[in-house]
Order: C-alpha cells, then sequence, then structure tokens
C-alpha cells in the first residue's frame, strides 16, 4: 500500500510542469503592461484577448489593447490562435490573411524554430531562428516557469546572437506581443496576467512606492529584465523592497 502512494505521490509530482505551464493565449486573458519612454514618466494600458470570433469563414481570437480598465475604447490590434503550445498571430488587414508563428512554449533543449515578430504594419514579415537552451527554468525572485532562448539574425557564416526568456504559456516578460528580443524603443514590463479572473503572473517590478533606504538589509537590486543583481550596480536599476518598487540612476 505504501509503495503503491509513493508512486501516484512520484507522478502527481511529474504533472506538475505541465500545468504550470498552461497556455494562457485564449479568450478572457488580460496582460496589464507599464511602460516609459525616459524611465520619468510611466502609463500602464492593457492587451487581452477576446471572445472567439470568424473572420472570413476561419475562426479567430481577436487581440485588443486599450487603456488599463477601459474596453469600451479597445483597440483591435491583430488575430491571434493557439494550437496546444504554439500560438500563432496574423494581420487584421484582409490582405495579408498568413499566419506567423508568435510562441512555441513546447520547445525542448536544443530545439530550433523559426518566430516571426508580432507587430502591426501590415504586409512585413519578420523572421528570427530561435534554439531553445532551456526550459522548466524556476528562479525564486520570479514567478512561473522560464524558458532561454537564442535569437540568430544576419548571415549564416556571421549570425549577430540575442539572448532572452519566454515565460511558458504567457509570453515576454516586456510585452506580449514583444515575443524577439533587443527591440529599440520605449521600456515595457508586463506587470499582472489575469486569466478568467485569476492572477497567473505577476511581476517582481509590478508595484511603485518609496524605499526605506534607512534599512538597506531588506533592498533587493534588480536590472530593467527583472534580474536580480548586486545591490552596487551602477546605472539604471530598479530596487525592491517588500511590496514597494522604484526605479532609479545610480551614478
Amino acid at each position: 500500500m505504501k509503495q503503491r502512494y509513493l508512486i501516484i505521490l512520484a507522478l502527481a509530482f511529474l504533472c506538475l510542469p505541465v500545468l504550470a505551464a498552461e497556455n494562457y493565449f485564449r479568450p478572457g486573458t488580460v496582460w496589464t503592461v507599464e511602460t516609459s519612454y525616459d524611465f520619468m514618466h510611466f502609463s500602464v494600458h492593457d492587451e487581452f484577448i477576446g471572445d472567439e470570433i470568424e473572420v472570413e469563414g476561419e475562426k479567430v481570437l481577436p487581440f485588443y489593447r486599450s487603456g488599463h480598465g477601459d474596453r469600451e475604447n479597445a483597440r483591435l490590434t491583430m488575430y491571434m490562435r493557439s494550437e496546444g503550445d504554439k500560438v500563432f498571430w496574423r494581420s487584421i488587414d484582409e490582405e495579408y490573411p498568413e499566419w506567423h508563428l508568435m510562441y512555441d512554449f513546447g520547445l525542448t533543449a536544443g530545439e530550433e524554430t523559426v518566430i516571426t515578430w508580432a507587430h502591426t504594419t501590415p504586409g512585413v514579415v519578420l523572421e528570427f531562428s530561435f534554439k531553445c537552451v532551456k526550459t522548466d527554468v524556476h528562479d525564486p525572485d520570479k514567478e512561473g516557469l522560464w524558458m532561454n532562448l537564442e535569437q540568430y539574425r544576419g548571415s549564416e557564416t556571421d549570425p549577430i546572437v540575442s539572448t532572452g526568456q519566454w515565460i511558458i504559456g504567457i509570453g515576454s516578460p516586456n510585452n506580449p506581443t514583444e515575443n524577439i528580443f533587443d527591440l529599440d524603443g520605449d521600456y515595457s514590463n508586463v506587470v499582472e496576467v489575469v486569466s478568467d479572473g485569476v492572477v497567473v503572473y505577476s511581476s517582481p517590478l509590478a508595484s511603485v512606492g518609496n524605499i526605506d533606504v534607512s534599512n538597506e538589509l531588506n533592498i533587493s537590486t534588480y536590472d530593467l529584465q527583472g534580474r536580480k543583481i548586486d545591490s552596487s550596480a551602477k546605472g539604471l536599476i530598479i530596487e525592491r523592497q517588500g511590496s514597494k518598487t522604484v526605479k532609479t540612476l545610480r551614478r
């Protein structure tokens, strides 16, 4: 009896990563994103998936952007669909109905695929080769399971290699449509992801408040990608103390 119990318990633990890696690109999921163009002025908006609709005889998931909590003035930005661990996107322009791979959360270490940047400019297709380095990465300072990847662009003989991460089932920690790495532009950070009314992800850099510098032992320091760094680091950094987070330029 005891041996049977241990086998059942072991099987349950084996199933945990599968449950934790659920694909949340589905109706009812909302990404709350914080952005800034100068790290002094910040704004928050929502990106969310609406109910399934039919477009040109095909079932699609409409993807919207709106002010935080302002569904009435939401703007349709693209169509999506999910197939298991994969997420695809296409333009809302009827002249460009082709589907492109946006995420593949089922990649295992060593596997490669081609990812297309999910943007809103009709007719422009930017493809990048991706290689999974490690999957099911758990960081005690972050929520969820993460995937480490390498991105290749340029010539095959002299490729430009970038590294980055996806949150499995959720996407980029910067913005759900920022599925490729090293994009120029404004700073962005996914503050929270809610699916069917349940919080499934919350960024360690989610809240803003005042740091009590008199109690430095309780202050954690991060870079802009949310990675924990040495407290003596210089430059634009993020400090967290309990539930309070501030961004500052340390010289």
